[in-house]
């Protein structure tokens, strides 16, 4: 669970030692938080957080009465890496103004949501879920295939030599 200190561990460094930490990631106390392979972390409650990364084979799951909001710091860097799964189960994945979210694994479902920014890339197909909003944008890199349900971007869209199925509804 993402608010319990035993699901952590922190480092001073990258690859340095970690040690248990006194308390939950979130986006005003830690500068990057990163769900490795192997692990999975359950959000019963608010949180936010900046510069995230779920690795290939992390899992992160959005429950009934939790709400992921992912913020930006004032960057361009990606304020959500997934490589990994992300997943809602009842609950809600918020984003918040100029934040960018960039999907970059094998064959994604992608959360039903509201994103500022919307990224896919890396490879297979980027599977829509539900009505997907992208008011700052969406960018579908190569190696992608997007289908699924309703996509509505109001602003850039830039499709770069990827196959974006004709069966999906799409609203520019």
């Amino acid at each position: 669970v993402w608010d319990e200190n035993s699901t952590w561990t922190r480092s001073e460094t990258e690859h340095g030692t970690y040690v248990p930490t006194a308390e939950a990631p979130t986006a005003s106390n830690s500068a990057s938080v990163t769900i490795i392979s192997g692990a999975s972390v359950t959000v019963l409650s608010d949180v936010s957080i900046d510069q995230a990364t779920i690795d290939s084979g992390g899992q992160v799951i959005i429950a009934t009465g939790g709400t992921l909001t992912i913020v930006d710091d004032g960057t361009s860097a990606v304020d959500l890496s997934v490589t990994g799964t992300l997943t809602e189960s009842g609950g809600v994945l918020a984003t918040g103004t100029d934040s960018i979210v960039l999907y970059n694994g094998v064959n994604q479902t992608i959360v039903t949501a509201e994103y500022d920014e919307l990224q896919l890339s890396g490879s297979g197909t980027k599977t829509f879920s539900g009505t997907t909003t992208a008011t700052g944008g969406i960018t579908v890199n190569s190696n992608v295939t997007v289908t699924g349900s309703t996509l509505i971007a109001s602003d850039t869209i830039i499709q770069a030599a990827a196959d974006v199925n004709s069966a999906t509804s799409r609203v520019f």
